[in-house]
Order: C-alpha cells, then sequence, then structure tokens
C-alpha cells in the first residue's frame, strides 16, 4: 500500500492510490485478510482449552489453515497486481512474500488432503477410511 501512495506513472499525476482498481484491489485484499483473520482468532480460541477440543474442532482448524493459506496466495496476488511489473523487483519485499505465500497451501495438512478431511467430516466418514482416492 505505502509504494502504491508514492508511485505515479507517467502520464498521470496522482499516485496509483488515486486509481479506482488500486483501491478496488486493497478492498479486496483488506477484506480477505480481516475474514483470515477473524477465522485464525476463532479456531485459535477453540483449541487453547483442551475441553472444547474435539473431532470438529480439528476439522475446523483445517479448514482454517486452507482458507487463510488461500487467502494470503489470493492477497500477494493482488498486490502483484496492484504494483504490476515492479512487484517483481528484489528490492522489494514484495517479490519475497510472493515466494513464501506460495508454499504454505503445501504445508500439511493442505491442498486435497485438507479438503478430503473437511469433506468426509461432513459426510460422517472416518477420515482414515478407504478408499482415499478413486
Amino acid at each position: 500500500m505505502e509504494y502504491t501512495k508514492r508511485r505515479t506513472r507517467f502520464p498521470f499525476q496522482q499516485p496509483e492510490s488515486y486509481y479506482p482498481g488500486s483501491q478496488f484491489l486493497a478492498a479486496q485484499m483488506d477484506i480477505s485478510l480481516k475474514a483470515a483473520w477473524a477465522f485464525q482468532t476463532e479456531i485459535a480460541a477453540r483449541l487453547s482449552d483442551p475441553q472444547t477440543r474435539d473431532e470438529q474442532s480439528y476439522v475446523d482448524a483445517f479448514a482454517m489453515q486452507y482458507f487463510c493459506m488461500h487467502a494470503a496466495v489470493e492477497v500477494v496476488n493482488k498486490a502483484m497486481d496492484m504494483m504490476g511489473g515492479s512487484a517483481l523487483a528484489k528490492r522489494l519485499p514484495l517479490e519475497r512474500y510472493y515466494r513464501d505465500v506460495r508454499s504454505g497451501p503445501m504445508h500439511p495438512i493442505g491442498g486435497y488432503d485438507a479438503l478430503e478431511v473437511i469433506g468426509k467430516h461432513a459426510f460422517g466418514i472416518a477420515r482414515d477410511s478407504d478408499p482415499r482416492w478413486i
């Protein structure tokens, strides 16, 4: 956001933060980050008490991790769109954020493994039941 507030492009006089497209991207990023933070906070509160930990809490934790990792990828992609080619400059942190956030969905339990556990739970199927994949 700070970079976009300062950056102008020829032939325009105002910084990129004045462009409606940048404003829309900023709003979408803010909404995604707030939703992810709220989800994390709620799951952390539930898991902090050993008495309230149950199968549903663990499944919800998998869902939270899946959602937050994909939200992070979405936010960084939008930031890349906002900044354009300069987002790839090594001197700016977004290039590193992009690489870091792309590895998030690969961490356990993520991707299709998380979706399998969440989906089986929705159907009342034990998470270790076969067949895993058909």
